[in-house]
């Protein structure tokens, strides 16, 4: 069979790249660091490493072969392993905040341990029988499930204020009381206090994050930072309760994500005081103080006052998810055969209606959303707009973000984004998904959606 296609003619402006030495590389492997810019290049550039003509497999007078079939193959897979990478690594950026964590904490014990030796924290013969008979009693177990939960709209403030007040029981209350650091004597003070405050001895705490959050605290006692923590704490009162309360709209996790924000800035703390404070703020903290509050104990009823949170800035959430498709979504689009709603330039979705509070003020829009397309990264390919409902019942765009993929195809895009300042006449709203021009493909679709969140929120 004649190959005479992939003879290509020399053009001066094309740079070509040697077929051999991307097959046979001549660099070893390397980590490196690009900011947004140089990655927003690298990403659309990518769109030329899909053109065979981009590559020389033998160079002649007049004319060079690009790369036979199976060797374009290999190229292929290459290049979308590039485009993969250069979306990032989560998991690389999270073992390496990890690490940096655990280094902060071995180098501050490790300076404890030398300074004073009888001063770190310690385990006995006895701690293991300690937590096996917590854990047969429902006091501990060995997982952490918490981060899902949610908590219904009209208790938010109340267990936002007593997770407050739980994280200052355990600097002032539990911890300072007791003379000496073992876990063998303050795991039994935590665990009597914490079933006082919830009224129950079935906790159900993560044992493994509990001992981490002791340990922690031990040690910012040791080198005296205590005081410097509990003073933040109520520095930032308001601020932790609300940020709490904010995240309470969605899930336990997002109201962790949202004191975590807050712990970030505050100032005079080091990392350690930051890192033993954001434990106190964990999902399973926040269960506990929602456990006392629907056992209305004496401690969570004396902690909770009315209208605490009445100052703090508003914010609704909507979560989608598919599938199910269509859910409670409406319009023309498909379904795919994964579940997802499909879009293009002919199809469109639009959202179940929702109500946030009056608006007196410009708001915020936080939008999060996860696609899969049938095109590569760097095409755009749809719209995610916010719409009201006016007085006559026809809907309004407010404000949009662009759809551009960002991975390979087959492989998900993401987007976060946030339009600032958005003026919204009423407060009846809906998100709508609409398509790129000209693009009008189906199974697979241009735009095929696996989530979209948004957070509304005025300051």
């Amino acid at each position: 069979m004649s190959e005479s296609w992939r003879i290509k003619k020399y053009y001066d402006k094309r740079v070509l790249i040697d077929t051999v030495r991307v097959l046979d590389p001549q660099f070893p492997s390397t980590l490196i660091c690009l900011d947004g810019a140089e990655l927003e290049m690298l990403r659309n550039l990518t769109q030329y490493l899909h053109r065979r003509s981009t590559f020389a497999q033998g160079y002649e007078t007049g004319y060079y072969l690009a790369p036979d079939n199976d060797d374009w193959d290999i190229i292929e897979s290459l290049v979308a392993n590039l485009e993969e990478k250069l979306m990032g690594c989560d998991e690389i950026t999270t073992l390496l905040e990890s690490m940096l964590a655990q280094l902060e904490c071995v180098c501050v014990q490790t300076t404890s341990a030398i300074e004073n030796a009888l001063t770190t924290p310690k385990y006995t013969p006895a701690t293991e029988n300690i937590i096996d008979e917590y854990t047969l009693s429902d006091g501990l177990q060995t997982e952490d499930g918490y981060g899902d939960d949610t908590t219904a709209a009209i208790d938010r403030c109340a267990v936002a204020q007593l997770t407050f007040w739980q994280a200052w029981q355990f600097t002032t209350e539990i911890l300072h009381p007791v003379a000496e650091n073992t876990i063998d004597i303050l795991l039994p003070a935590a665990m009597v206090a914490l079933a006082a405050s919830c009224g129950t001895a079935i906790l159900a705490i993560p044992v493994g994050l509990l001992l981490a959050l002791l340990w922690q605290l031990i040690e910012i006692d040791v080198h005296s930072s205590i005081q410097a923590v509990t003073n933040a704490m109520w520095a930032y009162k308001d601020e932790l309760i609300c940020a709490v309360w904010d995240g309470l709209g969605l899930d336990y996790r997002t109201a962790e994500q949202r004191a975590t924000e807050v712990i970030n800035d505050m100032e005079g703390l080091t990392a350690l005081d930051k890192i033993a404070l954001r434990m106190l703020y964990a999902p399973w903290g926040i269960g506990l103080a929602e456990k006392a509050w629907d056992n209305q104990t004496s401690w969570a009823l004396a902690n909770v006052s009315a209208g605490a949170c009445d100052d703090c800035a508003w914010s609704s959430y909507q979560v989608w998810n598919f599938p199910p498709c269509p859910s409670e979504w409406a319009g023309t689009f498909i379904c795919s055969s994964a579940g997802h709603p499909g879009i293009n330039i002919n199809l469109t979705a639009l959202s179940d209606e929702f109500t946030v509070q009056s608006i007196s003020t410009d708001v915020d829009v936080e939008l999060d959303v996860a696609w899969y397309s049938v095109h590569p990264s760097g095409w755009t390919v749809g719209y995610i707009f916010l719409q009201y409902q006016d007085v006559s019942l026809v809907w309004h765009d407010i404000g949009a973000i662009t759809l551009s993929n960002n991975a390979a195809v087959g492989n998900l895009n993401t987007r976060d984004d946030t339009m600032d300042g958005v003026t919204i006449p009423r407060n009846v709203l809906r998100a709508r998904i609409g398509g790129q021009g000209g693009q009008g493909q189906e199974h697979p679709f241009p735009v095929e959606v696996v989530t979209l969140s948004l957070r509304i929120f005025a300051e």
